[in-house]
């Protein structure tokens, strides 16, 4: 009986080490903050979303991913890839789709360990106020592939989209510039 206990402590402790180290590829609002995966935004706004991958203690050649959200909600403006000393070679911005974004890349024959900023994504938000979208980010299979070690195999990666609140503008907002509308008013009559 006790035997089993220890066996079972022991595989439990080991998953949750290997867990712990797990690389995570995350979409945050503000990449200083990972707590930052919902975002809470006006329509017509144009938001700026942060691609940090954290490998861990794993180190990695580099790799891609696809996005896709809702079409309705959210257009694709462009991306930026920010990862530090990326290889021309390994670097893409993306092939773009409805609703899709393929292939965004970046690596270096230099290696990454730790957190990086791979990439910058901007959107507009065209969708209603009450709506709520997600864009959810997945490994990459053709043409970069999925982020890998020194030696070419597939790490272990835990992805982690964003949600997009889509919010009316506040009334206080609308208070405040019909006040100021009626100031103007007033002061161009006398």
């Amino acid at each position: 009986m006790i035997l089993k206990q220890l066996v079972g402590a022991a595989v439990a402790f080991g998953l949750s080490v290997s867990v712990a180290n797990a690389a995570t590829a995350s979409l945050l609002a503000d990449p200083t903050d990972p707590a930052s995966g919902v975002i809470a935004v006006n329509p017509g706004a144009i938001i700026t979303v942060s691609l940090v991958v954290d490998l861990a203690a794993d180190q990695s050649l580099g790799g891609g991913f696809d996005l896709n959200w809702c079409t309705g909600c959210i257009d694709f403006i462009g991306s930026t890839v920010t990862a530090p000393g990326s290889d021309p070679f390994f670097t893409r911005p993306g092939d773009e789709g409805p609703g899709t974004l393929t292939g965004v890349a970046f690596g270096s024959f230099n290696g990454y360990s730790g957190e990086v900023l791979a990439a910058e994504l901007t959107f507009e938000v065209i969708g209603a106020a009450g709506t709520t979208t997600f864009i959810n980010l997945g490994p990459n299979s053709v043409p970069a592939g999925p982020l890998v070690d020194f030696s070419g195999i597939p790490l272990d990666v835990m992805y982690n989209g964003l949600e997009v609140q889509i919010v009316p503008i506040p009334a206080a907002a609308w208070l405040l510039l019909g006040g100021l509308g009626m100031l103007f008013g007033f002061r161009r009559q006398r």
